[in-house]
């Protein structure tokens, strides 16, 4: 058997390091183990190891952090409107912003 394995990444929950505890064959799983929490990942991989532990899931926009996005860019475009400057970039930027804003909603719903 040869070792394929790739670079693990740190535990997902507690940022330890992670180690492969047994490589898999066709009648065996691979294990992924963290050496300091002790989660495990048993997987079917016979090759490719590393594949599905350094798998992550998208981070979530949260309904929280999408309030404290627009409340950002609320404050810098009212910030730009008020020194005179409200001319095409502010413009682009209101477009923009409503743009990612249709985006994390879409995120947050899961569309």
């Amino acid at each position: 058997m040869t070792n394929d394995a790739i670079d693990l990444k740190d535990c997902p929950f507690c940022g330890g390091e992670a180690e492969i505890e047994q490589y898999g064959t066709p009648r065996m799983s691979t294990i992924y183990a963290c050496q300091d929490c002790g989660c495990r990942l048993e997987t079917g991989e016979e090759w490719g190891h590393g594949r599905q532990w350094n798998t992550r899931a998208a981070p979530q926009i949260t309904p929280e952090v999408r309030e404290r996005m627009i409340d950002v860019i609320q404050d810098a475009i009212e910030k730009r409107r008020a020194t005179g400057k409200d001319t095409l970039p502010v413009t682009l930027a209101v477009i923009a912003a409503d743009a990612v804003l249709t985006i994390l909603n879409s995120i947050i719903k899961g569309e």
